[in-house]
């Protein structure tokens, strides 16, 4: 998994490109615990360059998502392929998750 940051006015875009799973979870929680920790709370995360995503990492943004919302932010998710989008489908996650197509419509309707 690799990431790459970017500050766009008050919103936190997370880039992930890879495959997400219980290897990089961890460090996935450890940026999520960052930014609410900094205060925080708008962020979209673009995996329009991942390959695959798990279950686990899945739990943790569900989880964080939360955090977010309850601080008046949200976890946003951005240029979501099909073969994602399809998984997101299998756990009944769609409806959950804020989805755009790419980070530009994700950053103007935050």
């Amino acid at each position: 998994m690799e990431i790459k940051f970017e500050r766009l006015r008050d919103i936190q875009v997370v880039t992930l490109k890879g495959s997400l799973d219980s290897e990089n979870v961890s460090e996935l929680k450890k940026i999520f615990d960052d930014f609410l920790q900094a205060s925080r709370s708008r962020i979209v995360v673009d995996l329009e360059e991942v390959d695959s995503i798990d279950s686990s990492v899945l739990a943790v943004f569900v989880t964080r998502s939360h955090d977010f919302d309850k601080r008046g932010g949200g976890l946003y998710l951005a240029g979501v392929k099909d073969s994602i989008r399809d998984i997101l489908d299998s756990f009944s996650l769609t409806p959950f998750f804020r989805i755009f197509t790419d980070v530009n419509e994700a950053c103007k309707s935050v």
